[in-house]
């Protein structure tokens, strides 16, 4: 996958100075945070200038040497409408890695789980590395192209080559920061601000990469949680070439239930009339267009090319897009461009961020032959999703050691909750980690990622965070009405 780079002002909410350390003091013991609006550093509706303050606080860059060199982490707030009711904070990271908080914050208030504002402060925070804490910013370089006449093989080495080059740049701009970029040391800036806080325990919703966060805090600070809640879970190993076999199997599985779907309706898309039928027309159709790829004009008259990844993107879409991504296969086979979509913009995400928290805390990926033989494996087991890297080609040679995460059961309360049919965090992982951490799980009955906050699934985890209760079984994952 590739990632942006997030290009955001370093300008910071003022913080307050530590005193010189005494004798047997720690950096974190005297740290502190100075609150201020944040609209000076955060672009935001009025409503949410006047409803979140920001600050930054210093934590350890390396926390075995905590009188050594320090950073600045960003955090953000909103506190509380009922004081009076007010059950403490709740802190959340809606994933990456790489990404910004404070950015999610106000998404966080208007979302299923915002009506939690009442009785919590909702809290977030850009962690080492991303948005207006202190970071490394590395802009990707083009890879430029392989030989003319390269096999295939001769072309994945180079691209390979070219990752191992951009991270070893990467790395050397900052080798002592880059070495510190893991979810154990974002897991120990997350305690210094609970502490900071004045919470003896905290309320913790992560998404994606992080519900890793919240595993790693929880194995290394169960006695401080109090109540966790984690979305489209991480496995419980990154290992990298293992993700990638789960991510591609997800994909086929879909691809096999849209196969069915199509051939079902047979008398309106004639793709065939059944799964196998359909699966072999539109390979077919996808090789044509891989070998002959065709110019054509879409809506308006913008030209387009039409090409086998433009089969593949249609035969992999999610399931609510099933309708239309039929659709548009017909137009596609009868010589015309698929409708375009208005993708929404991504999160800006911090290029050397990324890249550190995969390759710090994840095995694999390292050696280019094991990579490929993985991926030729794929390639013949997976027809429809084929076999590229998606997470392992990241890492190629990367220039730091494997520190995998150490997990393990806790007695603070844990909820965690599992697309049923994406491939972004596919279900299986979310089954493996409660294996290994405990908690229970449930259901969400999509396959699109994250989307508890959307849905009114998102009601569960507010009544979890209010009173304990752990829902069990499936929910329906339809969207939230907006």
């Amino acid at each position: 996958m590739t990632a942006s780079i997030a290009m955001v002002s370093l300008a910071l909410a003022s913080a307050g100075l530590q005193a010189p350390l005494a004798q047997g003091q720690t950096l974190t013991d005297q740290a502190v945070m100075n609150w201020s609006p944040c609209a000076s550093v955060v672009e935001m509706t009025p409503d949410d200038a006047t409803a979140m303050e920001c600050a930054t606080l210093r934590v350890p860059l390396d926390y075995t040497k905590p009188a050594g060199r320090t950073i600045r982490i960003e955090v953000s707030r909103m506190k509380a409408t009922k004081q009076a009711e007010r059950q403490g904070v709740l802190l959340f990271n809606p994933g990456g890695p790489g990404v910004s908080g404070i950015d999610y914050l106000p998404r966080l208030a208007k979302s299923q789980l915002g009506t939690l504002r009442t009785d919590h402060d909702l809290v977030s925070f850009d962690p080492r590395g991303t948005g207006r804490s202190d970071r490394v910013d590395c802009s990707p370089s083009g890879s430029g192209h392989p030989h003319a006449g390269a096999s295939e093989k001769e072309q994945a080495r180079f691209y390979s080559e070219h990752e191992a080059r951009e991270n070893k740049r990467c790395v050397a701009q900052d080798h002592a920061f880059a070495a510190q970029l893991t979810a154990a040391n974002i897991a120990r800036d997350m305690d210094v601000i609970r502490r900071v806080l004045g919470e003896r325990k905290i309320d913790y919703f992560g998404i994606s990469w992080g519900t890793g966060l919240g595993a790693v805090y929880r194995s290394m600070f169960d006695g401080h949680v109090r109540r966790m809640w984690l979305d489209s879970v991480m496995p419980p190993h990154m290992n990298l070439e293992a993700m990638d076999g789960a991510y591609l199997r997800a994909q086929e599985t879909r691809f096999s239930k849209f196969a069915t779907w199509i051939a079902r309706q047979n008398s309106k898309y004639h793709f065939g009339p059944t799964r196998a039928v359909v699966s072999k027309s539109l390979f077919k159709l996808r090789e044509q267009l891989t070998r002959n790829p065709r110019a054509t004009s879409a809506g308006g008259g913008a030209e387009t090319v039409v090409d086998g990844s433009t089969v593949t993107n249609l035969m992999l879409s999610t399931r609510d897009q099933w309708a239309w991504a039929a659709s548009n296969l017909v137009i596609v086979r009868d010589g015309g461009a698929p409708e375009r979509t208005q993708e929404p913009a991504g999160p800006q995400i911090n290029h050397l961020a990324y890249r550190a928290l995969v390759c710090n805390d994840g095995s694999g990926g390292r050696d280019f032959e094991v990579t490929w033989r993985n991926e030729q494996r794929r390639q013949h087991d997976y027809q429809a999703a084929g076999g590229d890297s998606v997470f392992a080609w990241q890492c190629s040679r990367w220039p730091l050691p494997a520190r995998p995460w150490k997990l393990r059961k806790g007695t603070s309360l844990l909820q965690l909750s599992g697309h049923i049919g994406e491939e972004v965090t596919p279900y299986s992982w979310a089954r493996a980690t409660k294996n290994v951490i405990g908690g229970s799980l449930m259901t969400v009955d999509n396959d699109l990622h994250g989307t508890l906050w959307t849905t009114p699934c998102g009601m569960s985890a507010v009544q979890f965070f209010r009173t304990g209760a752990a829902p069990k079984g499936k929910c329906p994952g339809h969207r939230a009405a907006q």
